[in-house]
């Protein structure tokens, strides 16, 4: 037996999208570049398949019945996934492969994006991977325009979720790192406060993690540094921390492969209230092409080592 959506064709969904979208089989007919009476054809096939009526007709106008608004979702959703297919095949055959655009941030950059990437371009090498650095902001809103196809790294705030879902990874604080040898490292016991006296580096305010330092350093007594120095480079403040007695604020993964190494030392400082998630942040109306798809398989495997 043939099923219903075996019977749909490309071309029922197109004549009823347009027809929903301009509210005239006329102008629908213009558009699609066919005659009014073969969209009138299509659409009566469609709602037969269907076993309903897509639209009400009142006189010479029309506009969608329940059964249409609810229709109108998913026809839209495969409408773009199918378009969505045919860019990406056209655009492997004119560039030789597909292009995944990653917004990354900090967080994430130093040892979860690096180990996935490997992975999946072990399984995937003519895909171009493109990662791309900023302010979460900035990050959020291409991604929301379709500049980008994900971010990894922390939640953003609520305002800047429309549109878009966020699937928790894992968790992670922030620390307070020196150099080996630090002046700080000589005093026991240790004295939080002591931290005024040197240069701060910490990210900038736009940064995701920017209101949870500050609400760590205001927690603990801190006000205005005299002495501080916002930036989200992460090349910057590597290099800055090892070669003077700045003190580092940042989150533990922009951090790790340093510590690991031995680079830097983290001072002894409870930061556990400043646990935050770190994660996928995807649009929720775009499904994710096949080769982002196991690209993400990859990121989540590498997030759990």
């Amino acid at each position: 037996m043939t099923s219903i959506s075996s019977r749909i064709k490309f071309r029922h969904l197109q004549c009823f999208i347009e027809t929903a979208r301009l509210q005239s089989v006329g102008k629908a007919a213009k558009n699609l570049s066919i005659s009014q009476p073969a969209v009138s054809k299509t659409l009566r096939e469609l709602e037969d398949e269907l076993g309903v009526k897509l639209f009400e007709r009142t006189g010479r106008s029309i506009r969608l019945s329940g059964y249409g608004e609810i229709f109108q979702r998913y026809a839209g959703a495969s409408i773009s996934s199918l378009k969505q297919g045919v860019d990406l095949v056209a655009q492997a055959r004119s560039t030789g492969g597909f292009r995944i655009r990653i917004g990354a941030l900090p967080t994430v950059s130093t040892k979860v994006l690096p180990n996935a990437i490997a992975a999946f371009k072990q399984q995937d090498s003519d895909t171009i991977v493109e990662i791309l650095t900023g302010e979460n902001a900035v990050l959020m809103s291409q991604l929301q325009l379709g500049d980008l196809d994900l971010v990894v790294g922390r939640l953003t705030r609520p305002e800047r979720m429309l549109g878009l879902s966020f699937e928790h990874l894992y968790t992670e604080q922030i620390g307070l790192f020196v150099r080996e040898g630090h002046p700080l490292l000589a005093k026991k016991p240790f004295v939080l406060e002591e931290i005024a006296n040197f240069t701060v580096l910490m990210p900038g305010k736009g940064a995701v993690i920017r209101p949870t330092v500050d609400q760590f350093l205001t927690a603990n007594g801190f006000g205005n540094f005299s002495d501080v120095i916002e930036t989200v480079s992460t090349a910057f403040c590597k290099t800055f921390v090892r070669e003077t007695d700045a003190v580092w604020i940042i989150s533990h993964g922009v951090a790790i492969d340093q510590l690991d190494a031995g680079m830097i030392v983290e001072l002894p400082v409870d930061t556990s209230t400043t646990t935050g998630p770190v994660g996928l942040t995807m649009r929720t109306e775009t499904p994710l092409p096949l080769p982002a798809q196991l690209l993400v398989h990859h990121i989540r495997e590498a997030s759990q080592i």
